[in-house]
């Protein structure tokens, strides 16, 4: 009976949590050009999303802050010559999950003209 009871009590308090996960996009490892890289999206629906771009380089974040993105508008994110491997996570800010299907989103490697020279999609969905 206390097993029953127990596993009653954990799915309750438990699944809860699991629902609210949030989903947000993350990227491949990316290697930065001359200067550095560049993480953006574009909004493909008809309501303006606000979005915040994190690139992640070892233990070091950089938060671009909250962006709004308007409707069929593209919004980026280019920290200052990060070179070295890093990832970026798109993350909506109203707390709900982030879809590839709202948001367009690359990463990308920038060469010292402001040319990307590497292009990757951040479409890889990951709960938090």
């Amino acid at each position: 009976m206390k097993i029953y009871i127990t596993v009653v009590l954990a799915v309750l308090f438990l699944a809860p949590t699991l629902v609210m996960a949030e989903t947000i996009l993350v990227s491949a490892p990316l290697k930065g050009g001359d200067n550095g890289v560049v993480c953006s999206c574009i909004n493909l629906t008809k309501n303006p999303i606000d979005v915040d771009f994190i690139i992640i380089r070892g233990t070091t974040s950089y938060s671009g802050n909250v962006q709004t993105i308007s409707p069929g508008t593209t919004r980026h994110f280019w920290p200052n010559l990060i070179t070295d491997p890093s990832v970026c996570h798109v993350i909506r800010d109203d707390g709900k999950s982030v879809s590839a299907k709202h948001l367009k989103c690359t990463f990308s490697a920038v060469d010292a003209n402001g040319n990307p020279t590497a292009v990757i999609p951040v479409d890889t969905k990951f709960k938090q």
